[in-house]
Formats: C-alpha cells, sequence, structure tokens
C-alpha cells in the first residue's frame, strides 16, 4: 500500500478528532490492519507521519478514524510498548488504546490456531523473587477498562469461524518455544488463556496517562516448542482474526460514543485539513478501479490480452503495472477473486503454497484448518480444491487473481511453479464437464517458464505468459504528460526528463514523485527535486 507522508504539523489541529491508537508489534500484526484501513473521509490516501521514534498511519478502520503505532516487541526497551505508547499519548491524547495482533495460547485441547483472547486483565510475570524454595510471583492483575470490556463480550457470540474468549492473559519479556517453561509459568497463573510480550507497558502507559486500554490478540501457537512450524501461515491466521474481530465492534457506529468517540462521517468536517490536492480526483489511483477508468494509460498489452482464454502468468519487475493490467482487463466480470500472497513475502514456499491451497477453498466458501490442510497429501488437496472449484463455478464462469507471488530464492520458485503446474493439470484432466469453470491468473517478479517441470510441458498449452518490462524512455513521456494533462501540472522537457530517469521505468514510481511535487508548496526543478528525494526515500 502507499501512502502520503505528511508533516504533523499539518494534522496537529484535527488530532484531537484521532481518539483511538491501535499499537502492533510485529510487520504481520502492521500490514493485516493497514489492507483493512481507508483513507479519511475526503482523502485519497492513507497519512504516514513520522514523528520522533515513530511512524504514525492515519486512516480509517471499520467506521473510527485512528492512529496506528508499530511499537518493537516486549515492554522494556528503546521503543517498546511502555515508551513508545506512552510518546503517542502525549502527541495525540487518545480516548482509548487498544492493542492488537498475535499470543500463544495455553490450552491446545480446548483452543485451535486462530482462536481471539480479550484481556479481562493481564498478569505481568516477571515482577518475583526467586527464593531458595520457591518462585514468589509480587505483581497483581490488571483489569483493562471495563467500558472497553463490555463492548467487546458483548459481540462474543456473533457466528464466525473462529472462537472468542476473555480471560487473563499473561505478559512478560519471555518468547516462550518451550513446554517446560510453559507449563512452569501457567502453574502460578492457572486460569490464564494465553500470553504476550507488550500488555505490560501497554498498561503501564495507558494507565500512567489516564487513558482507556485493551489488549485483542489472536492464538498463533502454544509456546511449546513448535513455533517454526507454519510460523507465518499461523502468525497471518492470528493476526487476520484478531483485527477481523476488532473491526466488528468498529462497524459499530454507537460501539465508543460513551467514550466520547464517534465515527469519521459524524466528525467530517474537523478532519477537513487531511483533504489534499495530491490526487486530485484519483489520477494518480494506486489500485485500478472502474471509476478510474479515463485515468488509466492505455499500452499495447491491453490490446494483446483481448480474446485470449487461456489461463495467464504476468512476470516481471516490481513496480511495472502488472495489478493495474489485470484489474483493468479482467476485473470487472462478476466473478472475480483475488487471493493476495503478500503476506507471505519471507515466508517458506510450503506455507505459501499451504495459504494458497487454503485460500482456494475458503473462495468455494470451505471452512479451512491450515494445520489439516499441511497433513493431507497434494493429491488429495488437489482433489478437493478441484470438487469445490466446480461447485463455486457451476453457475457462472470466475477469475481468481493469485497476487504477490514474493519467494526469496531460485529453488522455492521452481517449487511454487510445479506444484501450481500440477494444481492446474490436475483440475484440467478430467472431461469438459468435470472441469471447474475457472480462469487462473499469477503475477510474480521472476520468471516462470524455464521452470516447469518437462512432465508439465503441456501447460504452455493452457498458460499465456506475459513479460512485463521497465518502461521505455517513450512510454513513460506519453504516461507523464498524460497524468500531468490532468493534473494541471506543466512540465517542462526538462522537468520531464528528470521525472523520466529518477523513475527508472517505473510507472509506480512515477505516480509517487508526482503525489508529492503536488504536496510540496515549492514548484519548478527545485520543487521536483525535492519531491524526488522524498520519493527516493520512500521506495528504501
Amino acid at each position: 500500500m502507499n501512502f502520503v507522508d505528511v508533516p504533523f504539523e499539518k494534522i496537529e489541529k484535527a488530532k484531537t478528532h484521532l481518539n483511538v491508537l491501535i499499537v502492533t508489534a510485529t510487520s504481520i500484526e502492521t500490514n493485516t490492519l493497514l489492507g483493512q484501513m481507508t483513507p479519511l473521509p475526503g482523502a485519497q490516501h492513507i497519512l504516514r507521519v513520522l514523528k520522533g521514534l515513530q511512524t504514525y498511519h492515519i486512516g480509517c478502520f471499520g467506521k473510527f478514524p485512528i492512529v496506528h503505532l508499530q511499537c518493537s516487541m516486549g515492554s522494556v526497551g528503546i521503543n517498546s510498548s511502555l515508551p513508545a505508547i506512552m510518546d503517542s499519548i502525549d502527541l495525540f491524547h487518545p480516548k482509548a488504546v487498544i492493542m492488537v495482533g498475535i499470543a500463544f495460547g495455553v490450552d491446545e485441547a480446548e483452543q485451535s490456531i486462530g482462536d481471539v483472547l480479550i484481556s479481562k486483565y493481564i498478569y505481568p510475570y516477571d515482577s518475583k523473587k526467586e527464593g531458595p524454595k520457591e518462585t514468589e510471583h509480587r505483581s497483581s492483575p490488571q483489569s483493562c477498562h471495563p467500558l472497553l470490556l463490555a463492548r467487546f463480550e458483548s459481540i462474543i457470540g456473533a457466528s464466525r469461524n473462529f472462537r472468542v474468549k476473555a480471560g487473563p492473559i499473561l505478559t512478560g519479556e519471555t518468547l516462550f518455544d518451550n513446554i517446560e517453561a510453559r507449563n512452569k509459568i501457567l502453574s502460578a497463573f492457572t486460569d490464564s488463556v494465553g500470553g504476550e510480550m507488550e500488555g505490560a507497558g501497554l498498561y503501564a502507559a495507558s494507565v500512567r496517562k489516564g487513558v482507556p486500554w485493551i489488549l485483542i490478540k489472536g492464538i498463533c501457537d502454544f509456546g511449546d516448542g513448535n513455533k517454526q512450524f507454519e510460523k507465518k501461515a499461523r502468525q497471518s491466521v492470528a493476526a487476520a482474526n484478531a483485527f477481523s474481530f476488532t473491526k466488528e465492534l468498529f462497524l459499530i457506529e454507537t460501539s465508543l460514543r460513551d467514550l466520547g468517540i464517534f465515527p469519521a462521517e459524524e466528525i467530517a468536517i474537523h478532519l477537513g485539513v487531511f483533504d489534499s490536492p495530491h490526487d486530485p480526483k484519483g489520477v494518480l489511483f494506486d489500485i485500478y478501479e472502474k471509476e478510474y477508468e479515463e485515468y488509466y494509460f492505455h499500452r499495447n498489452i491491453d490490446d494483446e490480452l483481448k480474446g485470449i482464454k487461456n489461463d495467464l502468468w504476468f512476470y516481471g519487475s516490481s513496480g511495472v503495472g502488472k495489478t493495474s493490467v489485470v484489474l483493468k482487463n479482467f476485473s470487472m466480470s462478476a466473478e472475480f477473486k483475488i487471493i493476495s500472497l503478500n503476506a507471505y513475502i519471507g515466508a517458506s514456499v510450503n506455507e505459501a503454497l499451504n495459504f494458497l491451497y487454503g485460500e482456494l477453498l475458503g473462495v468455494a466458501g470451505l471452512e479451512v484448518n491450515l494445520k489439516e490442510l499441511s497433513l493431507m497429501e497434494k493429491s488429495a488437496i488437489f482433489e478437493k480444491i478441484r470438487t469445490a472449484l466446480i461447485a463455486v463455478s457451476a453457475n457462472a464462469s470466475m477469475t481468481i487473481y493469485i497476487d504477490e507471488i514474493a519467494l526469496e530464492n531460485p529453488e522455492e520458485h521452481k517449487v511454487f511453479v510445479q506444484n501450481i503446474g500440477a494444481l492446474l493439470i490436475h483440475c484440467g484432466s478430467k472431461d469438459p464437464a468435470d472441469r471447474p469453470k475457472v480462469r487462473f491468473i499469477f503475477s510474480s517478479i521472476f520468471d516462470p517458464r524455464s521452470l516447469i517441470s518437462v512432465s508439465q510441458r503441456k501447460l504452455s498449452e493452457r498458460l499465456a505468459f506475459f513479460k512485463m518490462e521497465l518502461w521505455g524512455k517513450e512510454e513513460l513521456e506519453g504516461f507523464i504528460q498524460y497524468l500531468s494533462n490532468f493534473l494541471k501540472i506543466d512540465l517542462s522537457v526538462k522537468e520531464g526528463q528528470l521525472v523520466v530517469s529518477a523513475s527508472r521505468g517505473s510507472p509506480r514510481y512515477v505516480k509517487m514523485l508526482l503525489r508529492n511535487y503536488l504536496s510540496t508548496n515549492e514548484a519548478g526543478e527545485s520543487g521536483l527535486k525535492s519531491a524526488i528525494d522524498v520519493t527516493n526515500r520512500m521506495m528504501l
């Protein structure tokens, strides 16, 4: 997701209406939240504010305007939850602080990966006396704010594919991945429902500043020595469920009114300071939608795709427009589904594949247990996917776009491509009546063609490959002029050449640069160079 960087001074007058601080501690938690945030009323983008040690994201979550902060893990450290939250409370004066993320569970028999825990209170277990014969824990339970607890408990009974339980949560500086160590601490706090590392800092900072607080976390493991098993997949499910549950409350417009917190639409007039000329009418859209059609720069590849019925695989460098081409040409069909593997950047190929198989079954409306799925034979998984997709596409053909295939090394690329090849062959190997009416579209940075095994060569009949090159000078010049006409920017020849040179063939960079240029108070070549500097920092 792209953001607009704004100085803190620009939001200072309206910060009193940004009444909820949502805190995360890991990149998976942060990416999950950012994927669900939307711009404030009248704005085109999520705002990013850099202040001191912190990076803040400002936008809407559900119905409410929020400020997001990511601290480092734990409560003790230069940017851990305690100092980071205290700094943020001093800066924004929120009326509620909510930490959302991942935790460990304590009962494998009664709990499942993805179940969500609400902190009735927390047990800070690090305050203790180690005596000659026994350990004496000296901290007392610390209760979260009763109104926040009541609001979240009021929606526990809703129907969903994971369980929610309120109870005491352990918090401390230990990252548990040893069942003996976990059970030892549980023997002292027998009614605990889970544990995590940032709650003590959340409690201390919020209580010190007099701000209501609560902790909502999804179970990603059981601290039992198996943390590395499907780590990324489990953490992604846990974070997704924690934010899904939190968002349920944030979609109820009256849920936080008793704390003086109001939906964005009710206070939009006070948020007007955020309205910006960065992107008039959505000219510099990040994600193609039908309403932005006139701002889409038509290219030869759009003509080449007309009439092609094959499955498709687009590949090429990041930022060259693969996703825009797919959305422009295929997303208008009624049954268009996107599966993003963005959360699995840096994960193992098996974690990414297992998540993908689960998402394909989810598209067909099936509930999926990723652990159970990982234990199945590949042939059984493929058959389950085939039959599920046949059922869901019986009345209307479907297009499934699998985006952000970003594995780290060539060997993983090969494993991924050959598994996808095996799935496509399985789905297409039956009689036409027994094939799902589904078109698959893939996009990746790596070239998949040479990775297809000899036994899968028939895939070339089913898949059409499109290499997306870095844009050339002439095409970039046309693109820049096309956007400038809508934005009413008059760039000189030299200034246009500066943009082309800085972009290094990336249309995404061009849009970010123009957005930053519009946000400066300086026109001409000097303003353009300042915008280039800002854009280069954003791209790091």
